[in-house]
């Protein structure tokens, strides 16, 4: 890697190794499969490496209302060799639980979505349209419960 190479240079080598990134052989419900966020933290990680660009999140807010908690994050990329440069990429997740993994859920597909968006990658098969899936959807509410009070509120 050129240490002379600003972030900019840096960020659009990384999109170029990571051009596509195929989806898991599992599928959900019977009815699609996706990318996980392994894959793609995988894959995007190697790159930002062989790059020199570093990352970290923090987590801007969260709201909970039931099972269900959404988090918003501010992902800051930097270039390794000139830390004064830097570009920021906000992203949101929602994590869908009925234990302790909705912080985490949520967390991961904020993560996710932000790599897969700031680096324009594509993922699926090329059969694979998410816009197109037949799957059910309904704008009408879903009702849910209050969230349980924590010892820290």
């Amino acid at each position: 890697m050129e240490s002379k190479a600003n972030l900019f240079q840096r960020l659009s080598r990384i999109m170029a190794d990571v051009a596509f990134i195929g989806n898991e052989d599992k599928k959900v419900n019977g009815q699609y499969s996706y990318v996980g966020h392994n894959a793609v933290s995988q894959a995007v990680r190697e790159a930002m490496i062989t790059h020199g660009v570093f990352s970290y999140i923090r987590v801007l807010e969260t709201a909970e209302n039931g099972n269900c908690l959404s988090v918003k994050i501010s992902m800051r990329f930097t270039n390794c060799d000139d830390p004064t440069e830097f570009i920021d990429a906000e992203s949101c997740g929602m994590g869908i639980d009925t234990s302790d993994k909705k912080a985490g859920k949520g967390l991961s597909y904020a993560v996710k979505l932000c790599l897969l968006k700031t680096f324009l990658i594509p993922t699926g098969d090329s059969s694979d349209d998410v816009e197109r899936d037949n799957i059910p959807f309904s704008t009408e509410p879903i009702e849910s419960k209050p969230a349980k009070k924590k010892a820290w509120d």
